[in-house]
């Protein structure tokens, strides 16, 4: 579960170039998100954060509606500020499995590295962020998921595997979305820390619309 914490000594001039947003999980995080602002996407939800440096370590602090009311600005200000802001600060990385993962590994559990198979039959594609945290969002930055699919020549398949990163699998008629479900159950049990689980369903990009919905609307 995410944590509130206060932002010290900063108003809407110096935190604003610093404003950035995140995915985290809506059930997993219902108590904070009743305090902070936020915009709902299926079982998960958009948050601004400020990315500032505590202690020579780069954090990103949750904007709270008090932190908003003190600033004096709107959900929309905030959201507009970070949109603009978050593909600047934390750019995106988009890559192969054998490309991305292995360095995601190599950086997180470098045992797990020499698990991965050499090929892969599914052409998986992992979008996060060049530091590899709270890279997820990068699903939002614009002509991201678009350039995927217009390589795969698909729609796809979303499979949120962390907060820090989501796998993309092309639409292409031989992908059963059941199978995709039941491999985020159990990646999500046995492999993700449980502050760090994202989704629990998986999400489909159409080419079409531009949009991202959940495969199925259960609750």
């Amino acid at each position: 579960m995410e944590e509130i914490r206060e932002i010290v000594g900063m108003d809407w001039e110096q935190a604003k170039d610093r404003l950035i947003y995140r995915l985290i999980n809506k059930d997993r995080n219902k108590e904070i998100l009743s305090d902070i602002p936020g915009i709902s996407c299926g079982d998960m939800a958009l948050v601004g954060s400020v990315l500032a440096e505590e202690q020579g370590k780069e954090e990103m602090i949750l904007v709270s509606d008090t932190c908003m009311e003190q600033w004096g600005k709107t959900k929309a200000e905030l959201f507009t500020q970070a949109i603009g802001n978050t593909p600047k600060l934390l750019p995106p990385m988009v890559g192969k499995l054998d490309s991305v993962l292995r360095l995601y590994l190599d950086r997180f559990s470098p045992d797990a590295v020499n698990k991965i198979p050499e090929r892969n039959e599914l052409p998986l594609y992992i979008v996060t962020n060049q530091k590899i945290y709270y890279g997820a969002a990068a699903i939002f930055y614009e002509g991201i998921l678009d350039e995927i699919a217009g390589k795969a020549g698909a729609d796809l398949f979303l499979l949120p595997s962390s907060v820090h990163e989501i796998l993309a699998v092309p639409d292409d008629g031989t992908v059963d979305p059941c199978e995709l479900e039941q491999t985020i159950h159990e990646v999500n049990k046995d492999f993700v820390q449980e502050k760090e689980i994202l989704s629990e369903r998986v999400y489909h990009y159409s080419r079409e619309s531009g949009r991202i919905r959940p495969v199925w609307n259960n609750s």
